[in-house]
């Protein structure tokens, strides 16, 4: 029992981070842009991507296919608290000369922070037109990003720094995978590894003690009614209803 709980517990969690929309949506980009660089040195906090990077994809699936300004604007954000945090070191050069140059600081920081986060912004906008979702959106995001990852180290005289595939410097043996799939490689690697639970996290299976309890939908919702999919359910059986009932609201039917 305490299982399902939890499971059901981390499918109400997945569902309302999809839900989210306006600012709040914009304040979890930006959070989990924030936390992810912190995988890069000299913090090397490397399983924060776990967190971060299938917390922004869940907000990438909670978009409709082809929402291609919401996809640009989460993806935006994303990037921006990512090089926003990523770059703070750029802003040393302001405090040689703080009482003439500090001003400076925000604007150069920022303003190069929201320069590069254009291209995770155009690398959101990539996924989003296939309306991935799970796994495939994992992979399809960490391709497009590693992309866009080599376009911003080439295009416009390039400026690679702060790539994601920097994080494997905390990762022991992993970084000396540098010298064979290059930075771009690492990159993949990374953002895909990362990635992994979203093909898992709020996607747990029904136990076996409710097998058959399942719900049916029709049109463009699904409205299951206990005395339709399951005639009497005892209370043993009613966190089973719950499962059923939030697989079918996330858009797939049974709980088998």
């Amino acid at each position: 029992m305490g299982s399902t709980y939890s499971g059901l517990t981390m499918i109400r969690l997945t569902r309302m981070i999809r839900a989210v929309s306006g600012w709040r949506r914009a304040v979890l980009a930006l959070a989990a842009g924030l936390l992810a660089a912190l995988a890069l040195p000299p913090l090397n906090l490397w399983p924060v991507l776990f967190i971060a990077v299938p917390g922004f994809l869940l907000l990438l699936e909670g978009l409709q296919p082809r929402q291609f300004l919401k996809a640009f604007l989460t993806g935006w954000l994303f990037g921006l608290g990512y090089f926003a945090l990523a770059f703070h070191w750029i802003g040393y050069a302001f405090l040689v000369d703080a009482a003439t140059y500090l001003w400076m600081m925000p604007f150069a920081v920022g303003g190069l922070a929201a320069a590069m986060a254009i291209y995770w912004g155009l690398a959101s906008v990539a996924v989003n037109a296939f309306g991935w979702r799970g796994l495939r959106l994992a992979a399809g995001f960490a391709a497009a990003l590693s992309a866009a990852e080599w376009l911003r180290g080439h295009l416009f005289t390039g400026f690679p720094w702060a790539a994601p595939g920097l994080a494997a410097d905390g990762m022991g043996a992993v970084a000396q995978l540098a010298s064979v799939i290059g930075m771009t490689g690492l990159t993949l690697m990374v953002i895909l590894w990362a990635g992994l639970p979203l093909a898992v996290i709020g996607r747990r299976p029904a136990p076996w003690w409710c097998r058959g309890c399942r719900t049916h939908g029709s049109g463009s919702g699904c409205a299951p009614t206990a005395s339709a999919s399951c005639p009497a359910i005892p209370w043993w059986r009613r966190p089973c209803w719950r499962v059923c009932r939030t697989r079918c609201a996330d858009g797939r039917s049974g709980c088998s």
